[in-house]
């Protein structure tokens, strides 16, 4: 036993002298523990409210007095490690302790302690407060007299940080402890962490909470989806505030569709009966959303001062409260309530033995005469209250009793740590601490530096922010109520907030305790997390139209495909050159399944891996068609241009495809690469982040990279047809198609010109409306390539013999005659020249059996033909066969007559 310290008050002369430097503000008025190791401490605890008298305060200074008895005989009972301090001179001077009434939001703190700094008293520590606004206050007041202060519970982040408030250490977690316990409770709830929406006060303090909370969920639970809806309470009104009241900040909620709502505010009573109405008027209390409050007063203190107060004065007819039917509300709470039901808190059991001298000590240090004679409780009403067997009636001591023990306790061991390192000297293997004067510094850091299991839990400081005098967040334990369980009245005073979990810091686990029954009545919190928002999917009504299309054009393509295969021996068909005619064909309808892979959606039951393929597909489709088709023109009018060279040799197909085929490689190479890459598919983007609307459509990635050389790819082969065509506009129609390819070219760069920056401004305004678009300039290219290449042909060929008078001219002035190139047998090739040259007439009995089969192909290589017939097998020239050769600048004109 460490015998107990002499009284250490101050005289009248220090009085003075204390009361002139701190009257002056001079600065050098400071708290030290002088070298007997006694500390002067001061207790700030809530004894009052608006003059009315509070439950917390006397249990308060209860837990503080057996906090210093503790200390003093070094009692190991509650905190372990103070066996480790038996040879520690320090002590708390029992006469020199003086408890000071806070209020909880006044500024009773500040009035008191300025009171008692003039008469020359200022405290080694301070222990205390509970309240915000005083511990503001007396922080403030402590950084000038350089003692520190140690707080059982503040919730104002900037009490923490060391450059406003240096002198500061608080027991409680601050607002990122309960934060992060918030997050770890609705990941826990089912997974709950997404959609979650955040209806706030305006105040500082909540908006400090609202912050952290975004920025703790984020960090440390990947959760990004929360939405921050702020009101101006009513217990603040504000001029212009009617777009910021209470009922706006719901109906933005509503509006968002998140099912989860964390309702903050510091004017919970004023702002209850308002939220309740509202959200009844919006329907979110009808059992869909869960409701979070966490709770920053005690839940006692909630059920009294805030609901049933709130029923009594706007009554239940109106059933305002019953959005809180079901929430759940969120609190530190004291190691005592968490162990209630195993009993076997040490805090508790040892405050439970104390015995009427200790009751008699709380009686005198009182600072409010005659406190105790209103009584909150008739039933234990006696002639002295409290009774001196006040700790045997009470099963449980008043929240925050563990966290102000613990508050004492760190003062004490820190004051122990300071000593040790201010003065040591080893002795044989042990330590022998002395002391010289430790400095409201040296405390602070002794302070900040301890380490025990107290009361409440672990007690350690050094948050993982880097603020020092915050206690870790993980340390302490936390409470989960039913605030208003299903089926329970608002008036029902004993079965609101029933206790539900309890969050053990040691083994990181919620430990339950009742059943938590939400508003629907089921032990299920309510699910989905959001209402479904609108995804924007493709309408039936539009995708029928689209397919309607879709199929129109491959019907066009399948009846050009049969109608050549019917007719591949007709000598217009022949002359057109068939294999190269499928080839347009296949890359129509190749261009046709733009519109069939664009009509699906999540909604027609495609998974995302499903529609990344399709989005794959689409370039692949517009690329490799659009080149089938114009290679296949160009493939088509270079052969003709080179017939019409009359060069005598043979002219094959594959001796013109090679411009295709090196363009197509190209085109593959360019998309393989593209896929390679993976930075495409499909995407689902939120274009209204209030409502969570969504469009889905095909991402391309690094589009620019890859858009740009297909560009140029495609665009080769449409101009080389142009050229081609213009090359041979005065060719026969039966071998040449430029009077029809000229309109083509033309209608389709029109539609690209005018549809192209209207998909780009429907791509995420509008599904229906960019799919409908999309639809119809797809459908218009392989409409035109049938109408404007094949129609016209199977025209020809339905009206063939029915008129027999065509000409097709290059030149018009020449006199001259070759016979055998006929198409029947008594008609011949007249080529006339304005030149005069000799030819001779080819025997009309020597000729090849196919009409067509035999065409002059240049005038420089008499030996070259091209075989136009159905089999594509080259046949040369009638040995009989006359061949014009023109003289220099020689104009020729080809008269087919019929």
């Amino acid at each position: 036993m460490i015998p107990s310290l002499p009284s250490r008050r101050p005289s009248s002369g220090r009085v003075l002298i204390w009361g002139l430097c701190c009257a002056l503000l001079s600065g050098h008025c400071q708290g030290d523990i002088g070298q007997d190791g006694r500390i002067s401490l001061l207790v700030a605890v809530p004894l009052t409210q608006n003059n009315e008298h509070v439950d917390p305060g006397w249990m308060h200074m209860a837990s503080a007095v057996l906090a210093m008895d503790h200390f003093n005989t070094r009692n190991s009972s509650v905190v372990p490690e103070l066996r480790q301090y038996r040879d520690c001179p320090i002590q708390f001077d029992p006469h020199n302790i003086t408890v000071m009434d806070t209020g909880t939001n006044s500024h009773l703190a500040m009035e008191h302690l300025t009171r008692l700094v003039r008469q020359g008293y200022v405290p080694d520590a301070i222990a205390g407060p509970y309240n915000d606004l005083p511990a503001l206050e007396l922080s403030s007041f402590a950084t000038g007299l350089k003692v520190p202060i140690v707080s059982h519970r503040a919730s104002n982040y900037n009490l923490v940080r060391p450059v406003q408030h240096p002198y500061f250490t608080q027991l409680n977690p601050d607002l990122y402890g309960q934060m992060a316990f918030l997050g770890r409770y609705l990941v826990a709830l089912e997974n709950r962490s997404n959609y979650i929406a955040v209806v706030h006060g305006l105040d500082d303090a909540t908006l400090q909470r609202v912050e952290i909370l975004k920025g703790v969920l984020w960090a440390q639970y990947g959760i990004d989806t929360v939405r921050t809806f702020s009101y101006l309470s009513p217990a603040t009104p504000m001029e212009g505030s009617l777009n910021r009241d209470i009922a706006t900040a719901l109906q933005g909620v509503n509006d968002s569709g998140y099912r989860t709502i964390i309702w903050m505010t510091a004017h919970t009573d004023a702002d209850v009966v308002e939220m309740g109405t509202a959200a009844g008027n919006l329907g979110l209390d009808q059992g869909h959303h869960l409701w979070v409050v966490p709770g920053g007063v005690e839940i006692t203190y909630f059920i009294y001062n805030v609901l049933y107060r709130a029923a009594k004065e706007a009554g239940t007819e109106e059933s305002w409260w019953k959005f809180l039917q079901g929430a759940a509300y969120l609190r530190l709470v004291d190691r005592f309530q968490a162990l209630a039901a195993s009993g076997d808190d040490a805090f508790n059991q040892t405050l439970h033995s104390q015995n009427a001298s200790f009751v008699q000590r709380l009686r005198e240090l009182n600072p409010i005469p005659n406190y105790f004679d209103k009584v909150w409780d008739p039933q234990v009403m006696q002639s002295t209250f409290p009774p001196d067997d006040i700790f045997q009636q009470i099963t449980y001591p008043l929240p925050g009793s563990s966290f102000m023990y613990d508050a004492v306790m760190a003062i004490g061991i820190g004051a122990c740590n300071a000593a040790a390192l201010v003065s040591s000297v080893t002795n044989n293997d042990t330590t022998t601490i002395t002391t010289t004067s430790i400095t409201g510094d040296a405390l602070l850091e002794g302070i900040q530096s301890a380490h025990f299991t107290g009361a409440s839990g672990e007690v350690r400081f050094h948050n993982l922010q880097g603020n020092p005098g915050s206690r870790n967040g993980s340390t302490v334990y936390y409470g989960i109520s039913n605030l208003l369980p299903f089926g329970i009245d608002v008036n029902d005073t004993s079965q609101l907030a029933e206790e539900s979990a309890f969050y053990h810091p040691d083994t990181r686990e919620f430990v339950h305790v009742n059943p938590f029954y939400y508003a629907d009545g089921t032990t299920h919190p309510p699910l989905p997390l959001r209402n479904t928002p609108d995804q924007n999917y493709l309408s039936r009504g539009i995708r029928a139209v689209g397919l309607t299309l879709f199929g129109i054009a491959t019907g066009a393509v399948f009846v050009s495909v049969v109608f050549i295969t019917v007719y591949r021996k007709h000598r217009i068909i022949v002359a057109s050159q068939p294999p190269l005619l499928y080839l347009l064909c296949l890359g129509s309808a190749v261009l046709s399944l733009d519109i069939l892979l664009s009509s699906f959606d999540e909604s027609y039951g495609w998974t995302d891996d499903m529609l990344d393929k399709a989005c794959l597909a689409i370039p692949w489709m517009d690329t490799m068609g659009h080149l089938m088709v114009y290679c296949a023109l160009f493939t088509k009018l270079w052969r003709v241009q080179r017939v019409l060279q009359f060069k005598r040799r043979q002219i094959k197909v594959s001796q013109v495809m090679w411009p295709a085929a090196v363009l197509i490689l190209a085109a593959i190479i360019i998309l393989a690469v593209w896929s390679a890459t993976g930075d495409h598919g499909w995407e689902r983007t939120i274009i209204d982040p209030t409502t969570g609307e969504s469009i889905g459509s095909c991402h391309m990635g690094q589009i620019a990279m890859f858009v740009i050389p297909l560009t140029i790819v495609n665009f080769i082969p449409t101009l080389l047809t142009l050229v081609m065509a213009w090359k041979t506009h005065d060719v026969d129609d039966l071998y040449s198609e430029s009077k029809w390819i000229f309109p083509l070219i033309l209608v389709q760069f029109q539609v690209i010109l005018v549809g192209a920056p209207v998909m780009v401004l429907l791509h995420n305004l509008s599904t229906d409306g960019y799919f409908i678009g999309s639809a119809l300039m797809t459908f218009t290219f392989p409409i035109t390539n049938m109408g404007l290449i094949c129609l016209p042909k199977m025209v020809a060929v339905i009206n063939d013999g029915k008129s027999r008078d065509s000409v097709v001219s290059r030149g018009s002035r020449a006199n001259g005659r070759v016979s055998g190139l006929s198409y029947n047998n008594d008609t011949n090739y007249n080529i006339n020249a304005t030149t005069n040259y000799e030819v001779s007439v080819a025997d009309p009995t020597n000729r090849s059996s196919n009409p067509s089969a035999c065409l002059p192909s240049t005038v420089d290589d008499p030996g070259a033909w091209i075989n136009t017939s159905a089999d594509n097998t080259p046949q040369s020239a009638p040995p009989n066969a006359a061949v014009p050769v023109p003289l220099p600048d020689t104009k020729m004109q080809i008269v087919t007559m019929h």
